[in-house]
């Protein structure tokens, strides 16, 4: 397995881990009715928590396969894959952020029975309904780059 392959392997698993780890705990917090700053916070902490296990996953990726495997630049079959992949994510992004800010937007403007039934479910609280969409952006970013990374091993395992 390749240098760049391993590294796309370690970040979709990760991002699938620390996907389903977010969801939980951000569902737990709504459950237990914890207060808008706690969801904010809990979305930052996420974030910085994911940049430092994607960077020590880099670091160990870097050690797992030597310094002459690390420089070699990509080929052309590497910077097709790195495109494609980097395409795909941005569609998943941009898809699942429309979906998002589409659906809330529109049970904002009519006062959907949908949205008066989160607003019910959060206390009402506007900053805890924000704190919510700021958890659910960053688990559209990752969705996003864990598309990035599986549409990557594909690539690199000779599919389309």
């Amino acid at each position: 397995m390749t240098y760049r392959e391993r590294g796309a392997w370690f970040e979709l698993m990760a991002m699938v881990a620390f996907w389903a780890w977010h969801i939980g705990m951000v569902a737990s917090a709504i459950v237990a009715g914890e207060g808008g700053r706690y969801l904010a916070g809990l979305a930052l902490v996420s974030g910085v928590l994911l940049s430092l296990i994607i960077g020590g996953l880099g670091v160990l990726n870097r050690r797992l396969s030597g310094p002459a495997e690390v420089a070699l630049p990509p080929d052309e079959r590497e910077q097709a894959a790195e495109d494609r992949a980097w395409a795909s994510a941005y569609r998943a992004l941009i898809w699942m952020l429309a979906a998002l800010v589409g659906g809330v937007c529109a049970n904002v403007a009519i006062d959907a029975p949908a949205w008066r039934s989160a607003q019910q479910l959060l206390d009402g609280s506007a900053s805890q309904l924000t704190a919510l969409l700021l958890n659910l952006g960053l688990m559209a970013v990752v969705f996003a780059e864990a598309t990035r990374a599986a549409v990557l091993i594909k690539r690199y395992r000779g599919g389309a």
